[in-house]
């Protein structure tokens, strides 16, 4: 994939802080893995210790296949017969190697970082449409895939994957010609170092909303770890940086002071901003505004819906703006997208309703997209959404609240449960609908019957929003992974009904 395919272990574990001596320095490797079904002779496996397993217990395993050395934080069995490298942290190291071995490809490329709750998705799609537009190659890592020049576009595993294939794909794109890469940053991987090693141009933020509370434990750990990204951006080795903010989130306001020797472009839509709008005209086929870039101003007619894609609009005009991109490029952009998968998605029928799904899985995605097709709608909006288990349970209600006061009709069914109780998270929800004092809901586990049920009752000029679960074309129930995707049930629904 990269040019070079091999190197010393003495020229990858240089900035490693190893615990001993290397027996081999010599040892050259050709590959590098943390799973160990992906090891080749000559491979270095990273024994990571993870949330469901220890590499550890597959060191040996990884021999067996040819592994020429092996990373890990413990110290080597005296049975495992090669190269050993014990380390304090095998994640930082892994990072460390990873970017040596593939010769440091974010330097070689401009690389946008996006992070925040909500928009990471919808703003690297703006940003590909608006460099492509400029004539540039483009890359795209996040949510829904990875892809760009030389590569097959992928599903997403994570939405920022492991350092080791971070740095892969962006050496892949790197030798592929490819000019920038806009990557959605998650919060997870800047927690996890993920990434530590990359040389970020510009960094976005979104917004900050509550999520992912179950990791992070607290809002302000939270909030720690996304303002990380723009630590990382006041010492990447670029010599011109930019950080692009949402200035009508209050966490801008802490944000601002961890920024150093960057400069800063401002959004929003509440003042005077580098980036703002102004005359919005929303409607179901879409949206118009008057665009402010610096003193110059712009009419935009944009074909996604609602103030929230106007806000994910103007971070990626704001990022392009600082790059130099010139105007006509950055309109074009904005223009042509025609839809994100699984964000505000129509399903196209003859229904005389309108079908929409959306990946909202956060009570403040929920409220502003509710609230975008509330006004919007001239009868009844009909929501079905449900909440995934094993992650952060205090959005569960409210939640169930926001689509109990903003629905005409609520069902509420199953997302993801993973290895909860479905009725228990339901149960958490329901919770939210009682406290606002609302009887306008059922209660219906099965999520395609659920689908199929909002379908049949809506009527002439309705609204259905299928919310939680967008793009995926999956859905975990009992720890066990099924298809199940959202527009094809609802197809199948509006075919029947």
């Amino acid at each position: 994939m990269n040019k070079k395919s091999f190197a010393s272990l003495k020229t990858l574990t240089k900035s490693v802080p190893m615990i001993g001596e290397l027996k081999n320095p010599g040892q050259i490797i050709t590959s590098l893995a943390h799973d160990s079904r992906k090891v080749k002779a000559g491979s270095l496996f990273f024994a990571l210790s993870g949330s469901q397993t220890d590499g550890f217990l597959y060191a040996r395993q990884a021999v067996k296949k040819g592994a020429a050395a092996v990373l890990s934080e413990k110290a080597q069995p005296a049975d495992i017969k090669t190269n050993w490298i014990q380390t304090r942290n095998a994640v930082e190291s892994m990072g460390k190697v990873s970017n040596i071995f593939f010769q440091d490809p974010s330097s070689a490329l401009r690389i946008i970082g996006v992070t925040g709750t909500n928009g990471k998705t919808t703003v690297t799609y703006f940003l590909e449409s608006i460099l492509k537009e400029a004539k540039k190659k483009p890359g795209v890592i996040g949510t829904i895939s990875y892809r760009g020049p030389g590569l097959s576009p992928s599903k997403a595993v994570n939405t920022t994957p492991s350092s080791l294939e971070l740095l892969e794909i962006l050496a892949h794109l790197r030798d592929s010609k490819a000019t920038d890469v806009a990557m959605e940053v998650s919060s997870h991987a800047l927690a996890l170092g993920r990434v530590e090693e990359i040389n970020f141009d510009t960094a976005i933020f979104t917004n900050l909303k509550r999520d992912h509370l179950d990791f992070h434990k607290t809002i302000h750990a939270y909030f720690k770890a996304k303002s990380h990204l723009f630590e990382l951006l006041s010492q990447s080795k670029k010599p011109v940086k930019t950080a692009v903010i949402n200035t009508d989130d209050p966490w801008a306001k802490k944000l601002r002071p961890l920024i150093k020797h960057c400069r800063i472009v401002s959004y929003g839509l509440k003042g005077s901003e580098d980036i703002s709008a102004q005359d919005i005209r929303a409607s179901l086929d879409g949206t118009t505004f008057i665009l402010k870039l610096g003193k110059k101003f712009f009419p935009v007619s944009l074909k996604l819906m609602g103030e929230h894609n106007i806000l994910n609009a103007m971070a990626a005009s704001g990022a392009a703006y600082a790059m130099g991109i010139k105007e006509k490029w950055i309109l074009a952009g904005l223009e042509n997208l025609r839809c994100v998968p699984g964000r505000l998605e129509e399903i196209p029928s003859s229904k005389p309703f309108k079908v929409f799904i959306d990946f909202a899985h956060t009570d403040s995605a929920l409220k502003a997209v509710l609230s975008q097709l509330r006004a919007l709608t001239q009868a009844r909006l009909i929501t079905v959404f449900g909440c995934g288990g094993d992650r952060d349970k205090t959005k569960r209600a409210p939640m169930g609240e926001i689509a109990a006061k903003f629905s005409d009709w609520t069902i509420v069914t199953n997302d993801n449960p993973r290895s909860e109780n479905p009725l228990e998270i339901l149960a958490d929800i329901e919770a939210g609908i009682k406290k606002a004092g609302q009887k306008n809901y059922r209660m219906i586990p099965d999520r395609a019957k659920a689908i199929e049920k909002a379908i049949s009752l809506a009527r002439a000029q309705d609204i259905v929003l299928i919310a939680g679960k967008g793009h995926e074309a999956y859905q975990i129930l009992n720890g066990k992974t099924i298809p199940f995707n959202d527009k094809d049930v609802a197809k199948k629904a509006l075919r029947q009904s």
